[in-house]
């Protein structure tokens, strides 16, 4: 309530007035018209006074409770709690008048007022009401209120449960004391995503969110695809931003000199020359090269229009990939800038270890003993899904070389090519593949033979089974197109 004028409310008061009575107060959630209904609903006078009469430093608090329908047992009330206040209790009389247009404070006129108390406790209502089920038509209820409710003797003879079966799609079930278990309402503060535009659309209204990452329309390939993709994806968008046209530049001119490539491979390369746009080769590859996930060039992004499987002069970028444990010495190792980015090499030298590195590429392993070694296996007319372009007898025992000079690496020691000797002098029989890395396993090397070039007894088994490789490319066994072993590089 607003007061015309600008008096001070402290020479509004009488003080002659006695302002020690003390007052409790209730804001009622509702407009009153009739005072008997209105406190009834409260409880009653009853309830009233036991709330009003108690103690301050009372530690069990009285609530109030209001229900809309008092005469209803089954209807959930709603709690008004105690609030203590300071506040003065006032009897106004005022003076109606009409209301002008600059007027926005009140719109009457105080004649007489006079201060009647204090209210040092209020009771507010501000649990939410919970919903309500109308019982007036049950029968169960009925009787319910007819022989229990009104808590005689000579009325619970009414109360009876019939043996009558029941209909299944309307039960007569008491109802449930609490519907809501939510009193207090939540603000869920909701608004529209201030990332979405509205956009106009072949006469339809879009909503679009500006901060969702861009599509990228990547194509992958798998070994079984017949045609492979010679452009970009049709929806693949003009590039708009400098820092993806600059890595496109370098991507054209990497895959001029190399038709194949693995991203690590690729990341090296753009490390060298410009390592701040390497969050935007995601981006820029899909406008360069599609992706083989299976197959010989697993992982690797080819060239659009080139088909590895159609030319022998690919093989080189086919991939070999490996698991290994890292060994736990390793784990706290201290290394230079210079190492750490020399292990994070594409290149397999079998002297370093690449713990970021599990794929490489044939043309990217200069490891002296798996050169001389790739150089005599002998190609297939037509590349197969496991081993590509090579067959399948010797390069078993590659793939197996070089995942024993890794394991090697991961365990701290740089291995001799010593400790490769039963590999090569075991015959090209397929049936003992599968006991030779067993035997690796099993034979112990002298640590002073680990940094020692080669023997001579090496380097003369090296050169005869070359030798013996010419004599074998003409043999039947070579010929079998359809060569299966077991995957030689899963977890140790």
């Amino acid at each position: 309530m607003g007061c015309r004028g600008n008096k001070n409310l402290n020479q509004m008061i009488d003080r002659s007035n006695d302002i020690c009575k003390e007052f409790v107060s209730i804001e009622y959630p509702g407009k009153i018209v009739n005072y008997e209904q209105c406190l009834e609903t409260l409880g009653g006078i009853k309830a009233l006074r036991s709330a009003c009469s108690q103690e301050e430093d009372c530690e069990e608090k009285k609530y109030l409770e209001l229900r809309w329908c008092p005469k209803n047992p089954f209807e959930h009330p709603i709690q008004a709690r105690p609030v203590k206040v300071h506040n003065l209790l006032l009897q106004v009389k005022k003076e109606e008048e009409k209301k002008k247009e600059e007027d926005t404070l009140c719109s009457f006129k105080i004649k007489e007022y006079k201060v009647l108390g204090i209210i040092k406790k209020t009771y507010r209502f501000r649990d939410m009401f919970d919903l309500q089920y109308n019982t007036y038509a049950s029968p169960f209820v009925k009787m319910w209120n007819a022989s229990v409710v009104p808590l005689e003797f000579d009325s619970l003879d009414l109360f009876s449960i019939s043996k009558e079966k029941d209909d299944l799609n309307n039960l007569d079930l008491p109802v449930p004391s609490v519907f809501s278990r939510t009193k207090i309402p939540h603000n869920y503060w909701y608004r529209q995503n201030p990332s979405l535009i509205k956009v106009q659309r072949d006469s339809k209204l879009r909503l679009i969110n500006k901060s969702k990452a861009p599509k990228i329309w990547s194509i992958s390939v798998s070994w079984e695809t017949e045609t492979i993709p010679k452009e970009p994806h049709i929806k693949l968008s003009n590039v708009s931003e400098q820092n993806i046209q600059n890595i496109l530049d370098l991507l054209k001119t990497l895959f001029e000199e190399r038709p194949i490539w693995t991203r690590r491979a690729i990341l090296y390369k753009i490390n060298e020359k410009d390592p701040e746009i390497c969050v935007y080769l995601k981006y820029a590859l899909a406008y360069v090269a599609y992706h083989w996930r299976s197959g010989p060039w697993r992982d690797t992004y080819v060239k659009y229009g080139i088909d590895p499987r159609t030319d022998q002069k690919y093989r080189f970028f086919q991939t070999v990939s490996f698991t290994y444990r890292p060994s736990e010495n390793l784990d706290n190792i201290n290394i230079s800038p210079q190492e750490k980015e020399e292990r994070n090499s594409p290149i397999f030298t079998g002297q370093t270890l690449y713990q970021q590195t599990r794929i490489f590429q044939i043309s990217d392993i200069t490891d002296c003993l798996l050169v001389q070694l790739l150089n005599k296996i002998p190609l297939r007319t037509k590349a197969n899904f496991k081993n590509g372009w090579f067959k399948s007898t010797l390069f078993d025992k590659f793939k197996l070389i070089m995942k024993q000079k890794f394991k090697a690496l991961s365990e701290g020691r740089i291995p001799s090519d010593i400790e490769f000797v039963k590999i090569l002098e075991r015959s090209n029989d397929v049936s003992s593949s599968s006991s030779t890395e067993d035997e690796v396993n099993k034979t112990k090397f002298d640590n002073s033979t680990i940094h020692k070039e080669p023997n001579a007894r090496v380097n003369a088994l090296m050169k005869n089974f070359l030798q013996k490789i010419g004599n074998f490319q003409d043999d039947d066994f070579y010929d079998n197109e359809d060569d299966t072993f077991d995957d030689i590089f899963g977890d140790d």
